[in-house]
């Protein structure tokens, strides 16, 4: 039998990563998810039994929850600042195993991916200057919650203009303002 596969990186990140949410969430569905993470057995069938299990009759009544755990997960990524390649590619695998669409976080999580970006772009900007390891990471964000450049920029606007305010040259800070016509 050929599993449609989304395996992830496991990796020591990973595991203190699930621990962590597992103290945190007591959905029984997520749970159980967590645990065929950690046992190197998510694949869509088993979620797909898992579901079952719980009466779950389809992805988009567990949407919600799913991005939520993805959330948490991004969370204690970024405890570092940093995404690496395997947080990244998890990341992608949880999405893509849990039908999350481009859209989904910016429509139906809003507020949440707001607080976890604006904490890292208030970081980015601290200096009034952006590095190339910074655009790199600012990027990295965009790719994990799906957003287009004009999404990610509106997030981004109130810190530019801060630092422009503070001295700052356009030119260092990697971003583009949109000229409004008064």
């Amino acid at each position: 039998m050929k599993h449609n596969t989304a395996l992830m990186k496991i990796d020591g990140k990973l595991l203190d990563a699930l621990d962590t949410i597992q103290s945190e969430v007591s959905i029984e569905y997520i749970e159980d998810i967590i645990e065929t993470i950690k046992l190197k057995q998510l694949f869509r069938e088993n979620t797909d039994n898992i579901l079952k299990k719980h009466n779950i009759t389809s992805y988009t009544h567990a949407k919600g929850r799913f991005m939520d755990l993805i959330i948490h997960y991004i969370n204690h990524i970024l405890i570092d600042d940093i995404i690496d390649e395997a947080e990244y590619y998890n990341v992608t695998q949880l999405k893509r195993l849990f039908k999350i669409e481009t859209g989904d976080f910016y429509k139906l999580r809003h507020d949440k991916i707001e607080q976890i970006i604006l904490k890292q772009i208030i970081k980015m900007y601290e200096d009034n200057q952006i590095e190339k390891f910074e655009s790199i990471h600012k990027s990295k964000i965009q790719g994990l919650f799906d957003l287009s450049f004009d999404q990610l920029n509106e997030f981004v606007t109130d810190e530019v203009n801060r630092a422009l305010q503070e001295g700052a040259d356009i030119a260092e800070l990697d971003a583009y303002l949109k000229r409004l016509n008064t």
